[in-house]
């Protein structure tokens, strides 16, 4: 069946398991059978699915025999299909014997279809025969798909539009039966059904990629395989060219050498013009030191031969990361592979909720297993080799752990392993390791598990040994009554061991005291309350290293500018503090018109760059485009002891009118909290600068650059702009956006004042985004790269007016704290939402905050009910959302500024999201700098048995973490009935419907802790608690394991 290469003279057999017990006794993979016959284990899975064995641990897979008739008649057409597959090299097991090794080689010995001198595998139909006389070979590309509908359709149509058409495209459906995702890929594969070159598989539950890849290899028709990772694609040429030269090299290939070729590639880790990477060799030493540079082949870049990927009997299922290195280090035991240099891929990674890393622990296990798998391949390299593949490898795990010292420790527990001992060494030499001692606990997720995971361990040990100190006692008890029952007089002895009974009985108190410790801290409350040092203030300015000058204006020439402002007719308390400066390009009329309309209020001057026509009152430069006026502007207006700066391009046409409503606006607000404030217009303008309401201020997460008045303190961040990398300002809008929330100041539109900005004016050329990018690229803050990346896609795709959040506020007597809390939601980096805030019946003053933010912002709706409990209010408010999403937040509680971005980001990246939910973090009233958090961050797979099993023992995810999808909660209410708990029992009721959740930990909940809480009132909890269960159960949502765990909650109380 298979050509042998000069690696590999061993006769080959594919062996066929139909049930566990057959080879009980045999070691799979270290059989004494292999060193004499080149075997391939197999076995069926529970559907009739041929799959690969690998492993002892792969034994564990196979399932038993199942004896309803269906599926006995599934199996026989799988094995009569894969008979013919495999030709004559195949043996298959009988189902009711257990064989040893010696029986099963006996068997072969015995096998007549063939006799083992007779295994030799079948030459290819290919060899000497000329490629342009052949028929167009069949290729099958396999394309694996889990949670990636929103690429999977271009990633198939990208096979579709291949040049070489004999193709047959094979989808394995790896999702969920009955999951969304099943649906939507089922809905993909009908809206290509006049594709018949299409065959979808769909496996019984998810098995991983791997397993995945198998499926389609074993169900292929073709002579050669090809794989598609369902968020790349494809270009046109990719198996035409790939298939022609593997072809070139089979005809040329006598020994059958080649069972592939591989490709360049677009994306990350590429460079597709250094062709010196694309040899024709061996790379097992580049793969095994993760020389991804040198040896990088992506799994979808090859085109494999079919008899080679079934010699290597495909992937390795029990991998989870690195099944496609430990591929092809099993291939280049057997073959060559071929290049191609062209770049015939585009990986284009696309975010989901897919969380398939392997970190910490558990990488540390994969790589030992895969390290040991290949160790007698490593030891063929010298002792140099050998130490630089063993260290790259267990660095790469190193990366995985939160601090270097939880690996050492780690590491040192487990004993002979030598190349563990070097590493250890190496760090333990590390000065920089010591650091890690010294660094507070973070309350991270990795952190978390790994924390508890070391409390099981302890208590682990601690039951251990008390089980083995009773069982001690058991046996002197014993000996006691052997000594009573048989009137053996040794009173002496029955006193000895009698002691030793006491001695015993008081070191259980104390290990039943330390195991006590554990329930009471994690196990009945799982309340880990780990301190974080997380100050809810400003993080540091970032620092950019530019290479300019920081004063432009000499002070020579600063008295002369100075002479060129002229003064404001009226000044009040307002105006005093703002420069208004209007820099020009040949506009001098328009100049010279604003400049005098807007000296009625403040102190204004031209800055010009370069015009034609010189005009003396203007401050004259020479031509040092937008940046260099931005520069200039602000330097001008720090010299002189300004706090405010108001930019005007020349090109802006404003009314008098609306010059007086400007100044009346500013008046009527607290300009400290301004950032930036800019007039909604009309013509060349950005969605958010279009006026949108009739009056009012609105939040928006950056003004454009044409007319705005800034804090000095946001421009000094960015100020003065390099020319040489960003001359034509592109950006600078969005990132003055991002400091102005940084420094808790508002960036506002304001609706009620109105300028036209004419279209085809401004400074730009071809090169204008390139350098925006590359001034981007100057600034090391991750919070502003994070911010402005996502800013300028939701812009490109035309998304700034889509996705809006209706942020629910009840209020109940909470004057000390809703400013606060408004205010928060007013500092969002995103910026598409309305407040809902509802006045449930307070007495205080309250309603007077309520309503000066309403009368400012338009964003801000208002209702007042009677007092009737937060359930009630967060009715009223959903009654009147207008939102595609809902978020929840308490009047005391707070957001970081980052949490609608990263968090709608999710929702605009993964179409299947249904609910967001961030990190929290609790603080002390009146202690901001005292934080922490009492429960774990992530819910686990099965959401629904999370939120029943741990809701308040180790779960316990304030509300405002979420934001929902609004069409979730169609016809969802809060019970009204319930003194608490009102949360569970409404998380309880969405889980019903089995929605799609995402974690995103880069976004916060600060939750307010007061001795005044409700949750301090046990009675009333545990009430409460009852009360929502019983609803929950009463309602009927839930059948089976969820309602019999519903009631063993009840239970408990």
């Amino acid at each position: 069946m298979f050509q042998n290469t000069n690696k590999s003279t061993k006769p080959e057999l594919a062996i066929i398991i139909k049930h566990r017990k057959n080879i009980e006794l045999i070691p799979i993979g270290k059989s004494k059978l292999e060193s004499e016959i080149d075997i391939r284990w197999l076995y069926f899975d529970e559907v009739g699915q041929l799959r690969p064995c690998h492993s002892e641990e792969d034994k564990l897979l196979i399932p038993l025999l199942k004896s309803d008739k269906k599926w006995q008649i599934t199996l026989e057409k799988a094995l009569k299909k894969k008979e013919q597959f495999y030709n004559n090299n195949i043996l298959i097991l009988k189902e009711d014997k257990i064989y040893s090794e010696s029986e099963i080689l006996q068997t072969i010995l015995e096998y007549k279809k063939p006799q083992v001198s007779n295994l030799k595998p079948q030459t290819t139909a290919l060899s000497g025969v000329e490629v342009s006389s052949l028929k167009p070979p069949l290729v099958s590309v396999i394309i694996p798909t889990y949670k990636r509908n929103a690429s999977l359709k271009k990633a198939i149509l990208s096979v579709i539009d291949q040049t070489y058409k004999n193709i047959e495209i094979i989808i394995i459906d790896d999702n969920e039966p009955n999951s969304i995702e099943r649906l939507e890929t089922k809905a993909i594969i009908a809206e290509l059904k006049n594709e018949k070159r299409i065959i979808y598989l769909a496996h019984d539950k998810n098995r991983n990629g791997a397993a995945a890849r198998n499926t389609g290899i074993f169900n292929s028709n073709g002579q050669y395989i090809s794989f598609l990772d369902d968020d790349d694609i494809y270009f046109p040429k990719k198996i035409e060219k790939q298939i022609k030269a593997l072809l070139e090299l089979e005809n040329n290939d006598s020994e059958n050498k080649f069972g592939a070729v591989y490709c360049g590639y677009l994306g990350w880790n590429s460079n597709k013009n250094d062709l010196t990477r694309y040899l024709e060799k061996d790379f097992t030493y580049e793969i095994f030191t993760l020389d991804y540079i040198k040896h990088y082949i992506h799994t979808n870049t090859v085109l494999y031969k079919k008899e080679a990927l079934l010699k290597i009997n495909g992937f390795d299922e029990s991998f989870k990361r690195h099944q496609d290195l430990e591929l092809n280090l099993r291939f280049f035991k057997y073959f060559k592979m071929g290049f191609v240099k062209d770049v015939l891929v585009h990986l284009t990674p696309v975010e989901t909720n897919i969380n398939n890393q392997v970190k910490n622990i558990s990488f540390y296990n994969l790589k030992f297993k895969y390290l040991e798998k290949f160790r007698e391949t490593i030891s063929k390299f010298s002792t140099t080799q050998q130490t630089e593949i063993y260290l790259k490898n267990w660095k790469e795990v190193i990366s995985t752990f939160q601090k270097k010292q939880d690996f050492v420790d780690y590491a040192l527990s487990l004993a002979g392993r030598e190349d563990l001992k070097l590493l250890v060494s190496e760090y333990k030499e590390d000065k920089t390791a010591l650091e890690f001692k010294n660094i507070e606990l973070s309350n991270s997720i990795e952190f978390q598990k790994n924390y508890i995971a070391k409390l099981e361990l302890e208590k682990t040990e601690l039951l251990n040994k008390l089980e083995s100190q009773n069982n001690k006692i058991n046996k002197l008890e014993f000996e006691i009554k052997t000594y009573n029952e048989n009137a053996i007089s040794s009173e002496r002895k029955i006193s000895e061991l009698q002691k030793s009974i006491l001695n015993l009985n008081k070191e259980n108190n104390k290990l039943q005291d330390a195991i006590g410790w554990y329930k009471r801290t994690y196990e009945n409350r799982k309340l880990i309350g780990i301190i974080k040092d997380r100050i809810i203030q400003n993080k540091p300015s970032l620092s950019i290293n530019f290479n300019k000058k920081l004063n432009l204006i000499r002070a020579s020439k600063l008295n002369k500018y100075k002479t060129k402002i002229k003064p404001a007719k009226i000044k009040n308390e307002v105006s005093k503090r703002i420069l208004c400066t209007i820099v020009n390009y040949n506009f001098n009329e328009n100049a010279l018109k604003l400049r005098n309309t807007l000296s009625k209020y403040f102190d204004s001057v031209v800055i010009d760059s370069g015009s034609k026509l010189k005009d003396k009152t203007f401050v004259l430069l020479d031509n040092v485009y937008y940046s260099g006026l931005f520069n200039y502007a602000y330097q001008l207006a720090k010299n002189c002891n300004y706090e405010y700066l108001l930019f005007i391009c020349s090109d802006v046409e404003i009314q008098d009118e609306q010059v007086e409503l400007v100044i009346n606006n500013l008046n009527n607000i607290n300009l400290n909290e301004i950032g930036l404030y800019s007039p909604s217009s009309t013509g060349r303008s950005h969605f958010y600068c279009k006026k949108q309401y009739v009056k009012g201020l609105r939040i928006v997460p950056f003004v454009e650059g044409f007319m705005f008045l800034a804090h000095l303190d946001v421009l000094q961040n960015i100020a003065p702009i390099d020319l040489k990398i960003n001359k034509f300002g592109w950006g600078l809008d969005v990132a003055c956006g991002f400091f102005a929330k940084k420094l808790n100041k508002l960036c506002v539109i304001d609706d009620g004042v109105t300028v036209y900005h004419p279209e085809g004016t401004g400074y730009s050329d071809e090169f204008a985004e390139e350098s925006m990018w590359k001034w981007f690229e100057l600034f090391n803050d991750i919070d502003f790269k994070n911010f402005y990346t996502k800013q300028i896609e939701i812009i490109r795709l035309g998304l700034s007016d889509k996705n809006k959040i209706s942020i629910i506020i009840p209020c109940y007597n909470q004057e000390l704290y809703i400013k606060e809390t408004i205010f928060s939601v007013l500092l969002q980096e995103y910026s598409n939402f309305e407040i809902i805030v509802v006045n449930d019946g307070s007495t205080d003053n309250s309603e007077g905050i309520i309503l000066e933010f309403k009368n400012l912002f338009p964003q801000i709706k208002y209702i007042k009910k009677q007092n009737e409990g937060l359930g009630s209010t967060r009715n009223a408010g959903l009654q009147n959302i207008s939102g595609d999403f809902v978020q929840f937040l308490d009047s005391d509680d707070l957001i970081s500024t980052n949490k609608f971005l990263n968090q709608i980001y999710d929702f605009i990246h993964d179409p299947y999201l249904q609910i967001s939910y961030s990190e929290y973090v609790c603080f002390e009233d009146g202690q901001k700098d005292k934080t922490w958090t009492y429960s774990r961050l992530i819910m686990n797979e099965d959401t629904t048995l999370d939120l029943i099993q741990n809701w308040e023992t180790e779960l316990s995810i304030p509300i405002h973490c979420f934001i929902f999808k609004a069409s979730i909660l169609n016809n969802l209410k809060f019970d009204e009935e319930l003194p608490n708990h009102e949360d569970w029992e409404f998380h309880l009721r969405i889980a019903s419907k089995k929605p799609v959740y995402k974690y995103q930990k880069d976004a916060i909940a600060y939750y307010r802790v007061r001795t005044t809480s409700m949750s301090r009132d046990k009675e009333l909890m545990i009430k409460g608690r009852k009360m929502c269960l019983k609803k929950i159960i009463d309602s009927g949502i839930y059948k089976n394991t969820y309602l019999n765990e519903l009631i063993l909650r009840f239970d408990e109380d």
